[in-house]
């Protein structure tokens, strides 16, 4: 828990077991958690819906309209309603996190948050191979292709 008020922190403390891995161990304010699929409904799609009433983005808009980056090795057609499903082709999960704690720990002072972080996460992700045919499965919702058609 961190509590701030005008970027002066009040209180920061840690409650709690954390396990990574076969290791058990006492949380700590600066321990590293992977929310995962977590971060779907909590956050990634809040914000994205936010965005699509603004008008400026639609949900069956190409990634590529926004990253162009994004479309190497056939992706060019995975659409917003693809990642939200689940549908896109791409992994389900990757350790990206392990690389940036890893930057962070050989020297790179505050890595984990910064921009370089994140676009350290984009290029694995726009590199990133599909798995199987977009729309073919769904990582996460147990429904079939039928979550990624537009309707």
């Amino acid at each position: 828990m961190l509590v701030s008020r005008g970027g002066e922190v009040l209180y920061h403390a840690a409650f709690g077991m954390a396990q990574h891995g076969a290791r058990v161990g006492t949380d700590a304010p600066d321990t590293i958690f992977d929310l995962s699929s977590l971060t779907k409904p909590l956050a990634t799609t809040t914000a994205f819906l936010s965005i699509v009433a603004e008008g400026k983005v639609q949900i069956d808009d190409r990634v590529t309209r926004f990253f162009p980056n994004f479309g190497v090795h056939g992706k060019n057609h995975v659409t917003f309603r693809n990642l939200l499903a689940h549908c896109s082709g791409l992994p389900g999960w990757r350790p990206y996190h392990r690389e940036i704690v890893r930057v962070e720990r050989e020297g790179r002072i505050n890595f984990i948050g910064s921009q370089g972080a994140k676009e350290l996460v984009y290029e694995h992700i726009h590199r990133e191979r599909p798995e199987y045919e977009t729309g073919a499965r769904s990582i996460y919702i147990a429904t079939s292709a039928s979550c990624c058609s537009a309707s």
